[in-house]
């Protein structure tokens, strides 16, 4: 979001809160922008727990955690990367959804579609399984 200030005389102020370039908000007093501020910093902190909350989503149940090197495709540097994605677990990864899989591949930097290539889901289903 972007903001833009405009004083329109000693004590009035005009406040454009830009999303997509497209006018959001308009406030006409320098106390509604420092009130609507705080406002703001207030949900950008309840953003960003939830956020937190989100990621850990995929966080181990108990304390326990599987070798991940031990599905073929997955070596020390990929392990080490699904453990910071919170996947320390077999039964994490053969839970993956149609969905996660293009969005974890994204994020752990891997060629589209390795890990069904790879079929990580099946070998994880069995590793968990043993």
């Amino acid at each position: 979001m972007g903001w833009k200030i405009i004083p329109c005389s000693e004590t009035a102020y005009l406040l454009f809160a830009f999303t997509q370039n497209k006018p959001y908000m308009m406030f006409t007093s320098l106390q509604d922008i420092l009130d609507q501020k705080a406002i703001y910093k207030q949900l950008l902190q309840r953003v960003e727990a939830l956020e937190s909350k989100l990621q850990h989503t995929h966080e181990p149940e108990t304390s326990s955690t599987d070798d991940l090197t031990r599905i073929k495709g997955i070596g020390k540097v990929t392990a080490a990367r699904l453990q910071k994605e919170g996947f320390v677990r077999f039964d994490q990864i053969a839970a993956l959804s149609e969905d996660e899989i293009p969005q974890l591949e994204e994020k752990l930097g891997l060629f589209p579609g390795k890990i069904k290539r790879e079929k990580w889901i099946e070998q994880a289903r069995s590793l968990s399984k043993a």
